[in-house]
C-alpha cells in the first residue's frame, strides 16, 4: 500500500503476514504447542477463555507452511488429542476426530 506521499504504509508488512490459529483443549496444551514450533515459526500461546496459538506466516512460502502442519499433525498425534479447530485468513477448519 502506497499512501499519497509516495511513502510505504506502516501496516504494509502486516499485509504479507498470514495469521493461523489453532485452538487447543487449554491453556498448557498451548503453550507446548509454542515450544514445539518456536525454533522456525514466530508464535504465541494465548490463555483466554478459548485457549490457542498464535502463529505469524510469510504469505509468500507456501512450502513452509506445508512443514507447518505436518509438525502440526505430529504433535497432535503424540498427544492424541481430539479434533482442534484452525482458523486461517478468516476461515476454519476442523482436524482430526473428535475424541471419544
Amino acid at each position: 500500500m502506497i499512501d499519497t506521499s509516495g511513502q510505504t504504509s506502516e501496516r504494509d508488512d502486516l499485509d504479507q503476514i498470514g495469521i493461523l490459529t489453532i485452538g487447543v483443549p487449554d491453556a498448557e496444551h498451548a503453550q507446548e504447542l509454542v515450544i514445539a514450533l518456536e525454533d522456525r515459526w514466530a508464535c504465541c500461546a494465548s490463555d483466554t477463555e478459548l485457549p490457542m496459538t498464535v502463529i505469524f506466516l510469510s504469505l509468500h512460502n507456501l512450502a513452509d507452511f506445508t512443514q507447518l502442519v505436518r509438525r502440526v499433525q505430529a504433535w497432535l498425534a503424540e498427544r492424541s488429542l481430539g479434533a482442534i479447530a484452525l482458523e486461517l485468513r478468516g476461515r476454519g477448519h476442523i482436524h482430526g476426530r473428535p475424541a471419544s
